[in-house]
């Protein structure tokens, strides 16, 4: 496939105001528009120089150039050292981030804020639940997330009773309401997600066969769904299973009950979610423009680690398998961004300028895993496309903004109806500007030609013709011989 990278941007068009008219920043391009080589297109933020602006001298003719900068995130890799299966919400004004912690032997959740993203990376952490406090949870503290459910800041994690990985189950941790979530006594205590009849998530016959991690939500038309990653364990099947997705919905007043059975919707069957492991596990939604898709990891939590992606049709019953799409191929691999294996395991969050950014971790597991950041650049066919870094998603040659603006006198076209009638009979225009459409004389018995420089021959004007000072356009005829009285009878 094509590796989708930015090739071209649009100019910005010339801007043009009289003497003593202004122009505000927010009357400036908001936006630059971006050209790849998939033939998408994507509208980058530009934060203009309001110093350059302020300077222009609104009562002086001349020309002058306001300089811009586009909004390209050049996010470090890695961003946060140590942590793995992140996951980042905006909340209340706020950036929060949660992730495993490979380097405290997942024994602890951390969470910090930030008011940007960029500043995650060196914010302080309170730790909220930890194996030393004296709980029934001794350890495997997996793939946390952060999600409001029922108007609650609530976290979705794997938490293991007994200290092993064979006995990890999805739970559900709710913020007190109004509540600052970096204090840890304002966190409740956490409660397992159990199916309606309060058996277990992976179960056979009501007997707990395996674990559930990696729990998301997702609301839509109405409806709230978890998925997860269900694994049969060899200490409950006799045998270690392939990982799946399953999805379910639940009624946000009781988040710890399911009120439909688990479904399968998503198995290893492709090539690259079996290279090492038969594993389907980290899904996480994301919504654009009418869209709901689905990112999955797979394989094992080796180089061989990936994305995949998966698309429902939104307003359909999302626990019909039927209503999504599987993508065969994975969309992030260790091929795409160099010197970052294993990626994977993601969420996404909305930046300061209300672009999706993949937060996503790379490494593998023994040897270090650590947190990233990426704007979402959505291809041609509208699906998202995750290795954009920042050279990819914007030429360096196009990050400086540009936009010029002539400040001049106002000009007076008048118009000569050379022999015939035209209302009105004169136009005001801005210097610099088109001269734009104008009205049609008439004239009897004679047709019209068009405007022109001279009543005589000169140069046609069109309404791309450029006004740079007071001017007189004349209209041309042709004769016909036929008087419009004539027409008439």
């Amino acid at each position: 496939m094509i590796e989708v990278k930015n090739t071209t941007v649009d100019s910005l068009e010339q801007i043009n105001v009289k003497v003593g008219e202004t122009v505000s920043v927010n009357q400036l391009p908001q936006t630059l528009r971006a050209h790849y080589t998939d033939t998408s297109t994507g509208d980058i933020p530009i934060d203009w120089d309001m110093e350059k602006l302020n300077a222009i001298d609104w009562d002086k003719e001349g020309t002058y150039t306001v300089t811009g900068q586009a909004a390209v995130k050049d996010y470090p890799f890695p961003s946060i050292h140590d942590r793995a299966d992140p996951a980042a919400i905006k909340f209340d004004g706020k950036y929060y981030f949660i992730a495993t912690r490979d380097n405290g032997q997942q024994t602890v959740f951390n969470l910090r804020s930030a008011d940007t993203l960029e500043d995650l990376a060196n914010a302080a952490e309170v730790t909220l639940l930890s194996t030393s406090d004296g709980t029934d949870y001794k350890g495997c503290f997996w793939a946390p997330e952060l999600h409001v459910i029922n108007g609650k800041l609530s976290i979705l994690a794997a938490i293991s009773a007994n200290g092993k990985w064979d006995d990890v189950q999805c739970h559900i941790i709710t913020l007190d309401a109004g509540k600052d979530p970096m204090v840890k006594t304002n966190w409740n205590t956490p409660q397992r997600i159990l199916r309606t009849d309060g058996s277990d998530l992976v179960n056979k016959d009501g007997a707990k066969m395996g674990i559930s991690l990696d729990m998301t939500y997702l609301e839509d038309d109405g409806n709230h769904y978890y998925l997860w990653s269900a694994r049969y364990t060899n200490n409950y099947a006799g045998t270690t299973g392939d990982a799946h997705i399953a999805i379910a919905k639940f009624d946000p007043s009781d988040p710890t009950r399911l009120i439909t059975d688990p479904v399968i919707m998503s198995r290893p069957d492709f090539g690259w979610e079996n290279a090492s492991t038969n594993v389907d596990e980290g899904p996480y939604a994301l919504k654009h423009n009418g869209r709901i898709f689905l990112t999955i990891s797979g394989s094992g939590t080796d180089s061989t680690y990936a994305v995949g992606l998966l698309e429902a049709t939104p307003g359909t019953d999302l626990t019909d398998v039927a209503n999504w799409e599987k993508t065969g191929y994975p969309i992030l691999a260790q091929y795409h961004v160099p010197a970052q294996p294993g990626p994977g395991h993601n969420s996404f969050v909305k930046d300061e300028y209300g672009r999706d950014v993949l937060v996503f971790h790379s490494g593998t597991s023994g040897t270090g895993r650590d947190t990233g950041f990426r704007t979402v650049h959505y291809g041609f066919d509208g699906a998202p496309i995750l290795y954009m870094t920042a050279d990819r998603y914007l030429k360096a040659e196009y990050r400086t903004v540009k936009q010029i603006i002539k400040v001049s006198a106002s000009y007076t076209v008048a118009l000569n109806a050379n022999g015939g009638a035209v209302s009105p009979t004169s136009l005001e225009r801005k210097g610099g500007e088109e001269i734009g459409t104008l009205p049609n004389p008439t004239r009897s018995a004679h047709s019209f030609k068009g405007w022109y420089t001279e009543a005589v021959g000169g140069t046609i004007v069109t309404a791309a013709t450029k006004v740079n000072g007071n001017m007189v356009v004349y209209a041309h005829w042709e004769p016909t011989g036929i008087s419009s009285d004539q027409k008439k009878s």
